[in-house]
């Protein structure tokens, strides 16, 4: 969210050997305003990674290729690159996946799939991103302690109501007047 409370969609850099595949899925990510640049081997794409620091990595480039998904995936982790990752992997290469602590998604998938585990992922790290005390004029959200206040009192809301709160706080751009 940028400082006027307008929700800014992530940046994500497609790092995908297949061409057709990559314009498929900027096409897509493009069309619900993601900002999208790509790379089609690993090496292009580990430095892209350093020039550009995209919010979200979406990897594939198959085994065979040098460097292939899981290269790039431990060369991010040597050198301390903590951009949230979403690896297309086949059924044989989840095994590795796990070992490995990667997010991945299994190929074949559905477009809507892919943006969902994307649409997560984003709210995942707008969220570990979020202040730890969040002031909505007479409203203090103080994150840390899960405690909502009005006027400095604290308000009484069941943890339902106290997620929902906070994810209605946290789009104010989206709530009706």
């Amino acid at each position: 969210m940028d400082s006027n409370g307008t929700h800014i969609k992530p940046t994500i850099l497609i790092l995908e050997n297949n061409v057709q595949a990559s314009d498929i899925i900027s096409f897509e990510l493009s069309r619900s305003g993601y900002y999208i640049f790509r790379a089609y081997n690993g090496r292009e794409g580990l430095r892209r990674l350093h020039m550009r620091k995209p919010d979200i990595l979406l990897l594939d480039l198959p085994e065979g290729m040098d460097p292939d998904s899981f290269d790039v995936f431990n060369q991010m982790q040597e050198e301390g690159l903590d951009t949230e990752t979403l690896t297309f992997v086949t059924d044989d290469e989840m095994d590795l996946a796990i070992s490995l602590g990667m997010q991945y998604i299994v190929k074949p998938f559905a477009i809507h799939d892919l943006m969902n585990r994307i649409s997560n992922i984003s709210l995942r790290s707008e969220q570990i991103q979020r202040p730890i005390i969040q002031k909505l004029g007479r409203i203090t959200i103080d994150v840390r302690r899960a405690i909502i206040s009005k006027d400095d009192n604290p308000v009484e809301l069941s943890l339902h109501d106290y997620d929902l709160f906070c994810l209605l706080a946290s789009q104010p751009s989206t709530l009706p007047s």
